[in-house]
């Protein structure tokens, strides 16, 4: 109801403005995303606001690009390729996004059909990442994150950016992957210990 409501509403919200949410609380989820965003050189309005909705698809696909790089801050996924599968997951499972849905798909079925290797974990990070092995495990662990997690999708997330981001997550019900090469705890230049 929450989220049919968001759609009729065509809820938006503020551009989001790093310099603004860097001055947040350090840690906060505002800070944070501000933090990840900027270092990695990222633009939070890359995905454009239209001047209207023809549709409600139209309006939820823009609130799901819009609000996409925010839920790697609060999944802990990596905002590269080896996390990408894990935080598109979430939101396969989640919301059901069929573009979503077929990116895991396709993904899988590219692996299985190009690598004859199920996971090795001595190769280097993009060649595992590769693997049919390393795929299904993040897929998974993105849809059991989006299973238990409370719905994403209607929160006016600028009511929460000042609030820490541990906070935000535990009454969200989303444990973060902190640790593997899909996390982006775990990479510099944006782990914690570089923030």
């Amino acid at each position: 109801p929450k989220s049919a409501a968001f759609v009729k509403e065509r809820y938006v919200g503020p551009l989001y403005d790093l310099k603004a949410m860097l001055e947040m609380p350090k840690y906060s989820l505002g800070w944070t995303y501000a933090k990840v965003l900027s270092t990695l050189d990222y633009d939070p309005q890359f995905y454009r606001r239209p001047e209207s909705f023809a549709s409600d698809a139209e309006y939820i696909t823009f609130r799901v690009y819009k609000t996409h790089d925010l839920h790697h801050i609060l999944t802990g996924f990596s905002l590269d390729g080896l996390g990408e599968l894990g935080v598109i997951s979430v939101s396969a499972a989640q919301f059901s996004y069929p573009a979503f849905i077929f990116l895991d798909l396709t993904s899988l079925l590219a692996s299985f059909a190009g690598n004859d290797e199920l996971y090795n974990e001595d190769s280097e990070p993009a060649e595992v990442a590769k693997t049919l092995g390393y795929k299904f495990k993040v897929i998974s662990l993105g849809l059991e994150m989006g299973q238990a997690a409370k719905p994403l999708f209607p929160i006016k997330w600028e009511d929460q950016f000042e609030r820490p981001i541990d906070e935000v997550r535990e009454e969200l019900n989303i444990k973060p992957v902190k640790d593997g090469i899909f996390s982006w705890y775990t990479r510099p230049p944006v782990s914690y210990t570089h923030l």
